[in-house]
């Protein structure tokens, strides 16, 4: 049989015996040739996440039915395979290429393949390198509440980007710069903020800790950029700045007959703090007059610990 069109044909045999049984087969018969396929570069396949590209095929005119194409992304996403041929690939790259290494071995790079494919061979045509950089997540800590003329040192935690030159070389440093509100009441005493904001001048770049003195009480805000040639990131967080404590209290009764019932009112400069503080009472005896044995209690359900306690 002479085939005029190419594709896939079925070519049914059905033999019948001498006894009248019938038994047919079916045979699948390919007519085609050797598929072509090409991909085009976009240009500037260079960027930071999310980064989307789009890849045109080409070269597909003359392939017969029934060829495939399959097409592999290097960044782990599934392939995916057609059974005609795609205009295009779109996709969007979500990870960074730092640590792979693309087919024709270029450093810190994905590829995009598309593989055409039927019974009489295979055709293949890549894109690379395509290099995917990411921006650092900006981390930092510190105490939520500090004391006032105390240093207190706040931390850079940040996870490295990863920042990809178009020769391919990775680079994972951080540029820092420390920001502090309000503009008054604090001091560095360690470290230096850096310039904002983070440029390619590493002296310009903060200290990855950053002690500051507080000498006015109150709510400040400390916020960390970290960034690189992709992008920059900023994370805050607030303290607290309190006066050191300093005890003090009156009492209403401080001299009587027993039994005498005596409240304590607590005077401390840390009643209207942004924390919490703690509080111990103590009571000591002194057989100055009549007596050689102390007898005191806390009254009406207050204890050593509370702000305003009774004896």
């Amino acid at each position: 049989h002479t085939y005029a069109t190419q594709g896939y044909f079925t070519l049914v045999l059905t033999v019948t015996g001498t006894n009248g049984c019938i038994d047919t087969a079916h045979y699948t018969v390919f007519n085609g040739g050797n598929p072509s396929v090409g991909l085009g570069n976009p240009g500037n396949t260079q960027g930071c996440l999310p980064s989307t590209f789009t890849f045109p095929v080409t070269g597909t005119g003359n392939n017969p039915p029934g060829t495939t194409y399959t097409v592999i992304i290097s960044d782990g996403t599934p392939n995916v395979t057609y059974n005609s041929a795609p205009p295009s690939i779109t996709h969007t790259f979500n990870i960074s290429s730092c640590g792979y290494i693309s087919l024709g071995g270029f450093q810190n790079s994905f590829y995009v393949r598309i593989v055409a494919s039927n019974p009489c061979g295979t055709s293949a045509a890549t894109v690379e390198p395509i290099y995917i950089s990411s921006p650092p997540q900006a981390g930092l800590s510190g105490p939520p509440v500090g004391c006032l003329n105390q240093q207190i040192n706040f931390t850079n935690n940040s996870i490295a980007g990863c920042s990809i030159a178009s020769n391919g070389v990775s680079n994972s440093t951080t540029k820092i710069n420390w920001l502090i509100s309000p503009a008054a009441g604090w001091s560095v005493t360690s470290g230096t903020l850096g310039q904002n904001p983070p440029n390619n001048n590493s002296n310009t770049w903060g200290s990855n800790t950053l002690g500051l003195t507080f000498s006015q009480l109150g709510n400040y805000t400390i916020t960390l950029i970290g960034g690189n040639n992709c992008a920059n990131d900023t994370v805050q967080t607030t303290i607290c700045i309190t006066p050191q404590p300093v005890p003090a209290f009156s009492l209403n009764n401080p001299v009587g007959c027993v039994p005498l019932n005596v409240n304590a009112n607590n005077n401390s400069n840390t009643l209207n703090n942004c924390v919490a503080a703690t509080y111990n009472w103590t009571v000591s005896y002194t057989p100055a007059y009549c007596g050689n044995t102390s007898s005191w209690s806390f009254t009406n359900g207050t204890s050593a610990s509370s702000i305003n306690p009774k004896f």
